[in-house]
């Protein structure tokens, strides 16, 4: 696109301000929508994937939930050498809070996941501080995240510093982690401690050494070149003769699931989860969205039709070729949407806290923005730019200069293809308030 012509169409675009705004402000709200819809549609497809050893870690499950005793992991992990290792992991949500030893006035309430030693070698949770082998170790071991140890010591490091419980269970820290990304199964926690310390807090030692309360959730990590799904007959068959859900009966099943399919899967437990057909009705209603904001730009530039006309004719009769022509019009369209788009990103940062509560969740648009994500988001830009462009060229460059010049041009904007565009996006926009409105009336 030539100066001169970005030029004389900035000028235009400033004779017809409510178009132009109407235009662009109508398009930048539409892609707001498309970008937090999208980055949500992202993170929830991307949930657990980031761990390196994903395709060998499971979750065992049975056709209800996906909690059991205490010392099964063990035992299933004894009876089947294609496992490497396992973990419990529990969610300790009690009233609970913690103070720095020396500073007991310094309080602070505390949520926990309980787990087993080898927690941070199947995960690839983030360590700051410590190392993955060795931070669970020891019974009273806690790796505590970074926003709870500065909470507690500032900016002095934690690590060899002795934090006491409210009901005086003393615990070590050994390491430092980062908070828990959005995109795992694994809810947000202050600690990450050792499974054995539950005894100490319940005062209770048969609670980790028997299978009397089904509380825990369990992964194992497969050896590799080993199919764990295989053996889920062989473990059931030793449940059935240790364990009293499958003596009586009250259970049946049982899989090892894959990691990666535990957020969409219908087993209750103590994960986060999420529905399959949400995060897919949601990628149509954000395709739907954009197809709506495309159809609206095309449909506007046609009604402004009038304006440009004259333009156009004067270039073809002064010798502009109609594709040279079809080129300026598309690269118009594509400096429009780079400017929606600019407006849009602004429009989604203000609009994001509203976002995460309605969806419960905390997405960050700005995270992970790299030179690939970024090439992404200028390829899609121009890639509406051109859609959105390519009729509404075809449209001015196809009228005949002569008949416009003279004045004996009629508007032809009822075009058969503007019909149906109109008919598509009013029928879409009924049908999306229709189905907006049933929403709201059932979760009130």
């Amino acid at each position: 696109m030539k100066f001169r012509d970005i030029k004389a169409f900035i000028k235009q675009l400033s004779r017809n301000k409510l178009y132009s705004l109407v235009t662009i402000f109508g398009f930048s709200v539409s892609l707001m929508f498309v970008i937090l819809l999208s980055a949500y549609i992202k993170q929830e497809l991307s949930v657990d994937k980031f761990h390196a050893k994903k395709d060998r870690l499971y979750r065992l499950v049975n056709e209800g939930h996906s909690t059991f005793g205490s010392t099964i992991g063990q035992k299933i992990q004894d009876a089947l050498p294609e496992i490497e290792c396992e973990t419990r992991a529990y969610n300790y949500y009690f009233e609970i809070y913690f103070y720095a030893q020396g500073a007991p006035n310094k309080k602070l309430n505390a949520d926990l996941l309980m787990v087993d030693s080898t927690f941070f070698n199947m995960f690839s949770f983030n360590l700051e501080e410590g190392n993955a082998t060795e931070v669970l170790l020891l019974k009273n071991s806690a790796v505590v995240t970074r926003h709870f140890a500065r909470s507690l010591f500032g900016d002095e490091s934690p690590v060899g510093k002795q934090i006491i419980s409210s009901n005086n269970v003393p615990l070590i820290i050994t390491g430092v982690m980062d908070d828990f990304p959005e995109n795992t199964q694994f809810r947000k926690c202050d600690a990450v401690v050792n499974y054995q310390l539950l005894a100490d807090f319940w005062e209770n030692p048969q609670v980790t050494t028997t299978d009397g309360a089904s509380i825990v959730s369990y992964y194992f990590l497969a050896k590799e070149g080993t199919n764990l799904p295989a053996k889920n007959g062989q473990a059931l068959a030793l449940l059935k003769k240790d364990f009293w859900m499958y003596e009586q009966e009250r259970v049946k099943t049982l899989d090892f699931e894959p990691i990666t399919a535990s957020y969409f899967s219908n087993k209750r437990g103590e994960i986060k989860q999420n529905s399959k057909t949400l995060v897919t009705v949601l990628s149509a209603i954000t395709l739907l969205i954009l197809i709506l904001s495309v159809i609206n730009y095309i449909n506007l530039t046609i009604a402004q039709s009038g304006f440009r006309n004259k333009e156009v004719a004067i270039k073809k009769l002064m010798g502009s070729s109609r594709g040279s022509l079809i080129r300026q019009h598309i690269s118009e369209s594509v400096f429009i949407c780079f400017i929606a788009f600019g407006l849009g990103i602004l429009l989604s940062s203000v609009a994001r806290p509203v976002f995460n509560s309605l969806l419960e969740t905390n997405i960050n648009i700005t995270e992970n923005v790299g030179i690939s994500t970024i090439a992404g988001f200028v390829a899609i830009v121009l890639f509406v730019g051109a859609i959105s462009g390519i009729i509404p060229a075809l449209y001015l460059t196809g009228l005949n200069p002569a008949e416009v010049v003279k004045g004996s041009f009629q508007k032809k904007n009822k075009t058969a293809y503007s019909k149906v565009l109109v008919s598509f996006q009013f029928a879409a926009t009924i049908a999306l308030i229709i189905c907006a409105s049933f929403i709201v009336k059932q979760t009130r």
